[in-house]
């Protein structure tokens, strides 16, 4: 999966990406660009109402730290980097579509999904 997260309550996301980051892979990031947003309904949720925004960003190495993914969490197994085509046999649930999507065309920067 891609390193991420929830945003802790007075934490902004930009911050929370690069926390997200650090615990995951011990690597220390800087957050260059908003790289697409993903606004979903229903999903994971009884309620087809229920909206969920999740931020997807583009980071660069910053700092110290690790200068190889390296798990930092009990329930990751491995860490690494990925090329493109990597990722899509690796990432196959239906939540990575969008990530893969924006790959494909780095233009888009906005997806929605209704689908629970």
């Amino acid at each position: 999966d891609l390193p991420g997260g929830t945003v802790r309550r007075g934490e902004s996301a930009h911050d929370a990406c690069i926390r997200e980051f650090a615990e995951e892979t011990g690597i220390a990031v800087r957050v260059k660009d908003l790289a697409f947003v993903v606004e979903r309904f229903g999903f994971r949720s009884d309620d087809p109402d229920r909206r969920t925004v999740y931020l997807f960003f583009i980071v660069e190495r910053a700092g110290e730290g690790a200068l190889e993914p390296v798990p930092q969490d009990r329930d990751i197994t491995d860490a690494g980097f990925k090329s493109t085509d990597e990722v899509r046999v690796l990432c196959t649930e239906r939540y990575h579509r969008e990530f893969l999507a924006w790959q494909n065309d780095r233009c888009a920067r906005y997806f929605v999904d209704r689908s629970t």
